[in-house]
């Protein structure tokens, strides 16, 4: 193998030089892509807390505190809503849309930033299983965060999807 490599190099070695270590060439792109995508714009959620209100007899006030790192080098901003994904008691697959309070959402490099987001809701959301919170930024990717139960302990991707295709299919737990 290391044989028929090097005996490509040395049939044409500066067309085959310039092909790999030129200006445009394999290790340069490599390099460009690389560095595009370590300098991406990422971010990081951490769930303060969420607080049930009920507000009248069908309906729920929810709030919701985070806290969003920007680990990009570049600034970014914060979307408007907080999608979240769940199911209810019967089974049944339901969205929400949490509102932002915050009028500035912009979210500068390796600072933290404090945001709030509330919206009313049927009661039903405080007996939900398998919430998937969405946080999106305007250019870059946002994160994910998934919980089981309403205690908000955080699981993996996979233990996520199995228990929410067990409780869909099943209709328990």
């Amino acid at each position: 193998m290391f044989g028929k490599i090097v005996a490509w190099f040395l049939h044409n070695p500066l067309q085959n030089f310039l092909l790999i270590f030129g200006g445009s060439g394999l290790l340069a792109g490599a390099f460009k892509w690389g560095g595009a995508w370590a300098d991406r714009r990422r971010i990081s959620v951490r769930v303060l807390s969420e607080h049930y209100d009920l507000k009248s007899e069908p309906d729920c006030q929810v709030t919701l505190r985070f806290e969003v790192t920007n680990i990009g080098e570049k600034v970014t901003s914060l979307g408007r809503t907080v999608v979240i994904r769940a199911v209810t008691p019967s089974a049944t697959a339901e969205r929400f849309e949490l509102q932002v309070a915050e009028s500035d959402l912009q979210l500068p490099s390796h600072r933290q930033c404090l945001f709030t987001a509330s919206a009313t809701t049927t009661a039903m959301y405080v007996f939900c299983w398998y919430k998937r919170y969405q946080f999106k930024i305007v250019r870059g990717s946002g994160m994910v965060i998934r919980y089981r139960n309403a205690e908000n302990i955080a699981i993996g991707f996979w233990a996520y999807w199995v228990g929410y295709a067990k409780l869909r299919l099943f209709k328990g737990v």
